[in-house]
């Protein structure tokens, strides 16, 4: 964590990948937020925190779900297990390997959206972020990447 974030009072939790894919990692400043509660998942990992002087709590959550349909009916069980447990701000982020739309994926017009993604996007009232660069995504840099 020190190589990439040198605040000092720093707090984290992981779970390791499997190959090159699905390691999950929250991190968050221990001067600023406790730990209330922690849920390992197999394809997420979640932190309740309280910030420590207005005492306002949320939930973090980070997901990896595999590309492959292997695994998908557990992937969105084990989401809606998390969303049992959050009464209040839910910020979820991570690799969905999901699109909501084609528009969202260049070069291939004949994907369509998922519908269980976007039903789960719009049930919770969650807000898709749009990207503005490649900073914080993956990118191989080719032309006409598939």
């Amino acid at each position: 964590i020190s190589l990439f974030w040198a605040v000092r009072d720093r707090k984290w939790i992981f779970t390791p990948s499997f190959g090159s894919s699905g390691g999950l990692l929250i991190a968050w400043r221990s001067d600023k937020f406790d730990e209330i509660q922690v849920e390992y998942g197999t394809f997420s990992l979640s932190v309740k925190l309280q910030d420590k002087q207005v005492k306002d709590q949320w939930w973090i959550t980070c997901i990896y779900d595999p590309p492959s349909n292997v695994g998908k009916l557990e992937f969105w069980t084990e989401l809606n297990d998390i969303s049992n447990l959050v009464l209040g701000p839910w910020c979820v982020g991570g690799d969905f390997n999901e699109i909501l739309f084609p528009s969202d994926r260049k070069g291939h017009s004949r994907i369509t959206r998922n519908s269980k993604f976007h039903d789960w996007i719009a049930e919770f009232s969650l807000i898709d972020l749009p990207l503005t660069n490649l900073q914080h995504t993956w990118s191989n840099f080719k032309v006409n990447a598939s």
